[in-house]
């Protein structure tokens, strides 16, 4: 790929996605850290479910297992679960990917 080709590449990307990190390079897209990191939490611990219990989000994960209340998966869907308590009155639910 020519620096032309990998200029307008990222310039799509930039006019569609709003970034131009993600990018072609020897026909391979390549992913940022962050991307690579939501992937591999999505593939071990989604579907996931949440509820509340004693005035405390539980989230369990696909097998079913309890996670603690410092795992990055609190931190990444916190904000999302107390919105949906929030706007609609759910209690509990499932979210299947971030």
């Amino acid at each position: 790929m020519n620096g032309l080709s990998l200029l307008y590449s990222h310039l799509l990307l930039w006019q569609y996605f709003g970034t131009a990190s993600a990018f072609h390079f020897n026909g391979e897209l390549m992913m940022e850290n962050w991307q690579k990191e939501y992937k591999k939490l999505e593939e071990k611990y989604y579907p996931i479910t949440w509820e509340i219990n004693h005035g405390e989000i539980e989230i369990r994960c696909k097998n079913g297992k309890l996670l603690p209340l410092n795992h990055k998966i609190y931190g990444i869907e916190e904000s999302f679960i107390q919105d949906q308590i929030k706007d609609y009155d759910y209690y509990s639910g499932e979210i299947c990917c971030i």
